[in-house]
């Protein structure tokens, strides 16, 4: 069996879409081997290029060059913006099985981006429902990260989900860089908050500093890829936060806190960043969209839905001596649904039964065509 993978080739992971997509492609990498070609989309320079997500002439081209000189069972596109690549794949090949992985249901995302951004990004909502529609309407299958995403799906575009693909994480867990040191003071815990300034992190962050980080002790850190434009606002409420950009490895972040703060209120898909601090044995304290897809664990995600309770839920972590900087309950929770391997095999069950599929359609067709010869 052979694969075209269609998507963006990963160089630096610096948001939850490009690792989950960098995981991705290594499982069927390692699947497909000889047998995987991977085609990238050109970046869109213009406007009108930008709305037509990946549909430029160019591109297209290539994409038809590449599907007349080699055979492919299996077209997996890496997002579901990809509908002009879906439309021409099938109107032109329609044997060939095209999978497509949402990372969100992106018209209800970008209706949330219009609503929380203003209305200057309508061009984008309306781009994007057109997009996904097209996808939806040519694709074969469809992977979802959680349950919610699979009743979006149904519920908008009554299609039925055909795998869930939650968030994973390669296991980068080193006991041995472990921060020991005892905790001193309450003033000396630190909270920890990862994500890139996109607008449901920021929004999330600046709540968490108005209205919880004022009435708990301790000190926030932020680190995320653009974070630092918005160090002033967020501390013109409170100086106990420290403000990082991108940074290559977020563990020496990891190690050190006492707790990870997951104050989402908006958005889709799954966190990564939920499941990266389970890899590192973290307990978490977050909404009900933080955890949204995972298996919720109370001994490792606190679940809280207003300010409150965020505050409640630290003073108690407090009181009871659990701000560690390890929780076994996290780390176990890691390693029985989101580690890598434990992904793989959801992936690799799921392409067994294609392939058994696509197997029983060609006996059946060539015993046809032997019939009829005889005929």
């Amino acid at each position: 069996m052979r694969l075209l993978y269609i998507g963006t080739d990963i160089y630096k992971v610096d948001s939850g879409a490009s690792h989950v997509n960098l995981r991705n492609l290594s499982i069927l990498k390692a699947r497909f081997g000889n047998d995987f070609v991977s085609l990238e989309p050109q970046h869109c320079k213009t406007f009108c290029g930008f709305l037509n997500w990946g549909g430029d002439k160019v591109f297209l081209s290539r994409l038809q060059n590449v599907l007349q000189n080699q055979h492919f069972d299996y077209i997996f596109l890496s997002q579901s913006l990809l509908g002009t690549v879906a439309k021409k794949i099938k109107s032109i090949y329609p044997q060939i099985r095209i999978i497509c992985f949402f990372h969100n249901i992106e018209v209800q995302y970008a209706k949330e981006y219009v609503r929380t951004s203003g209305i200057l990004h309508l061009p984008f909502y309306f781009s994007a429902k057109s997009a996904e529609a097209k996808v939806v309407e040519y694709s074969d299958y469809y992977i979802v990260l959680n349950e919610r995403d699979g009743f979006c799906l149904k519920d908008i575009y009554a299609k039925q989900v055909s795998l869930i693909l939650p968030i994973s994480f390669e296991d980068k867990y080193d006991e041995s860089k472990v921060n020991k040191k005892i905790l001193q003071t309450e003033l000396d815990i630190i909270y920890l908050f990862v994500g890139v300034a996109f607008f449901a992190n920021v929004q999330g962050i600046l709540w968490f500093i108005n209205n919880v980080l004022p009435y708990i002790p301790g000190r926030l850190v932020i680190v995320g890829k653009g974070m630092e434009e918005y160090e002033q606002r967020f501390k013109s409420s409170c100086e106990r936060i420290e403000v990082y950009g991108f940074v290559d490895d977020l563990s020496f972040f990891y190690y050190k806190a006492n707790v990870v703060v997951s104050p989402i209120l908006s958005g889709g898909g799954m966190k990564t960043k939920t499941a990266e601090a389970l890899m590192y044995g973290k307990t978490i304290i977050g909404t009900k969209e933080a955890f949204e897809g995972y298996v919720l664990d109370e001994k490792a995600m606190k679940l809280c839905s207003n300010a409150q309770e965020f505050i409640d839920t630290a003073l108690c972590l407090i009181k009871n001596n659990e701000c560690t900087v390890f929780n076994p309950y996290s780390r176990n929770l890691y390693k029985t649904f989101y580690s890598k391997e434990a992904v793989s095999d959801l992936l690799n069950i799921f392409f067994n039964k294609l392939d058994n599929s696509v197997y029983n359609a060609r006996r059946e067709k060539n015993s046809g065509q032997c019939l009829n010869a005889c005929l």
